[in-house]
């Protein structure tokens, strides 16, 4: 028996005291000449009823703890539902393999949308059952991200699915239910006036300049849920090596915010990252953004036998076997994060262009070239690497 059906047997397992029934069987007998109230004091009393009513409904919102998701839960999302920040919405849908989706409550910001939500199913829970797009008035979201945790027995399971932040003039959603042939839809009030408040909307508008160009930091949306440094990129490598977010510090008073969310996306008008971070604690005084690593890149041009260990740039790659068919495989160890660039094979016909890599891991990897001619050495005309960058930006409040 899951929380919420403890909670409402215990509730409706209560009784009124017996001494209560009598006085109001009494009370009800008792003649008492009616009192005729003036007009203007009805209607303070009415006014005073729908006042009543509306802050009832408003923490009916408002007052929710959502039990079962500790695990889930970033820091800053665990302190707001210990302090009952949720909307409760307590709706259920069962699917066609017969499991049942609850969603629990959301707790929404400027910045995420997050949907607390359990799956049960007696026999078992199908891994591919998702909660996949939010739509409604003006939002139309897909899944950010999103964590799940279930039982030994796979029979239920509690998960937390986030969304970018959705329209706070939409008073309805639609959950968008995937994963099994028969795609279901959940439609759930939502209330803008319950998300949880933002305390800094910051414009940035500073760039550290990098070997590619310049990333350039345009805004931070903070809440007591989540802080959100937005940016893009200038310019980028053609090649499209992977970019290394992960090094760029949030410093709330020195002290360092790693990211706990990296996103990254590319279009017609270039490309912006988002990085989001823990809430930024009451009383901060100081915010900086460090750069402290970030990709950089080294022209070699470097000839490195076909065994044992070379130096290339400030990096190292160890040539570990070769192997030929009707093509020739080169497998190579190197440092974690390192990519190397313009690669060809040497041989007796002629410089052959690498065809293809096999990654095994961001260490191990292997070189196909199209050529089963005799090879002697490997040509890399450069080196893609994490490097260090070190760059502080401060930003005023």
């Amino acid at each position: 028996m899951n929380e919420w059906e403890k909670k409402r047997q215990h509730i409706q397992s209560l009784k009124a005291p017996e001494q209560l029934e009598q006085r109001l069987q009494q009370a009800l007998k008792g003649k008492k000449k009616r009192k005729r109230w003036p007009v203007g004091i009805a209607v303070a009393a009415i006014s005073l009823l729908f006042l009543v009513v509306f802050h009832y409904q408003a923490l009916a919102y408002y007052g929710k703890q959502f039990f079962g998701y500790d695990a889930l839960m970033s820091e800053s999302l665990s302190k707001l539902n210990k302090e009952q920040k949720g909307q409760a919405i307590e709706q259920e849908i069962t699917l066609s393999d017969g499991t049942t989706v609850f969603v629990d409550g959301v707790i929404s910001d400027r910045n995420r949308f997050h949907v607390y939500y359990r799956l049960e199913n007696a026999n078992q829970i199908n891994e591919d059952i998702r909660l996949e797009k939010i739509t409604g008035f003006l939002t139309n979201e897909y899944m950010d991200s999103g964590t799940f945790q279930m039982n030994e027995n796979q029979t239920e399971g509690f998960g937390i699915q986030t969304f970018s932040a959705v329209s706070p003039f939409a008073k309805n959603l639609t959950i968008h239910i995937e994963g099994l042939e028969e795609k279901e839809e959940m439609t759930i009030p939502y209330q803008a006036s319950a998300a949880v408040p933002t305390i800094l909307k910051k414009n940035i508008n500073q760039t550290v300049a990098y070997d590619f160009g310049e990333l350039k930091f345009t805004e931070m949306i903070a809440t007591q849920a989540s802080t959100v440094l937005k940016g893009k990129l200038t310019k980028e490598d053609e090649r499209n090596f992977p970019l290394h977010l992960e090094g760029i510090q949030l410093l709330v008073d020195g002290q360092v915010l790693e990211p706990i969310q990296i996103g990254h996306k590319s279009g017609i008008f270039g490309s912006s990252f988002e990085l989001m971070y823990e809430a930024i604690p009451t009383g901060t005084e100081q915010l900086e953004v460090r750069v402290d690593t970030f990709n950089g890149y080294t022209e070699t041009d470097a000839e490195v036998g076909l065994a044992g260990t070379w130096t290339i740039g400030d990096s190292w790659l160890e040539v570990v076997s070769i192997r030929q068919d009707e093509k020739t495989y080169v497998t190579i160890d190197s440092e974690a994060n390192v990519y190397f660039d313009d690669v060809v094979l040497i041989t007796g016909k002629g410089d052959i262009p690498l065809e293809t890599t096999e990654m095994y891991d961001s260490e191990n990897r292997t070189l196909v070239f199209d050529t089963a001619a005799s090879a002697d050495k490997l040509r890399i005309g450069g080196v893609y690497y994490i490097k260090p960058y070190e760059k502080t930006l401060q930003i005023n409040f």
